[in-house]
């Protein structure tokens, strides 16, 4: 991370981790269809070339009476960008479901049936967001900015519930090191152990409280047959 970017660098190649959040809701019309008449939700998400998908788009909402819709695709992409998902509800309902996949350059998109794939997993989730220092653990990456460390959703690095994903600390964070049972959150004010298998499920407690070092560094002394073997790590 840079402060400002999440970056994973292999077989050579550095890219940013995750996709830009699509800023605004599509333009949906009526079209004919056989749709049920009543009210629907329309939003879409960009997908990379590997199927990594961004956080949806805002909803645009539309009463039909012609039993289908149109649905204007905005043709400027963020980099990385392959194809675009539309989810859509079903009529009078409140839950998003996957329509169809299409590749980027479509300008319009038809729903004129109720066929639904998945139920939306990236809504209300925003990309995740550079800062002091990272680390990852069990399918999750953690960020710390100041003094909040953020989390990543489970097995999804670029995407974070901004509402839910974070915990919040007295001073700044100087260091996080994850650890089979847990993660290790090193402060101005000292040193707290987050223990637990998930974020959803840490119990905090303070272990010292001396204050850390930034860029402290970790010293493991082993004597074997009389000679000392000294490891440092920064």
């Amino acid at each position: 991370t840079n402060g400002v970017e999440l970056v994973v660098y292999a077989n050579g190649v550095a890219k940013q981790i995750g996709l830009t959040q699509p800023a605004s809701a599509p333009t949906v019309s009526d079209y004919p269809g056989a749709m049920f008449e009543g009210a629907y939700a329309v939003a879409y998400s960009y997908l990379s070339p590997t199927g990594e998908e961004s956080a949806l788009s805002p909803s645009a909402f539309v009463i039909i009476t012609d039993g289908g819709l149109s649905v204007d695709i905005p043709n400027i992409y963020p980099d990385n960008v392959a194809s675009v998902r539309i989810y859509a509800t079903l009529a009078n309902g409140d839950v998003l479901y996957a329509v169809e996949d299409v590749p980027i350059g479509t300008l319009v998109a038809r729903i004129q049936n109720d066929q639904r794939g998945k139920i939306a997993e990236t809504q209300h989730l925003s990309r995740m967001i550079g800062g002091d220092d990272i680390s990852a653990s069990n399918g999750v990456l953690y960020v710390s900015n100041g003094k909040v460390l953020t989390y990543s959703e489970p097995l999804n690095y670029g995407l974070t519930n901004k509402k839910t994903n974070f915990v919040v600390f007295d001073s700044n964070i100087l260091f996080h090191e994850p650890v089979a049972d847990g993660l290790y959150v090193g402060t101005e004010d000292g040193t707290y152990f987050l223990s637990g298998t998930s974020p959803k499920d840490f119990t905090q407690r303070l272990v010292g409280i001396a204050p850390v070092v930034n860029d402290s560094i970790a010293v493991l002394l082993i004597e074997r047959n009389g000679f000392g073997l000294f490891f440092a790590c920064f």
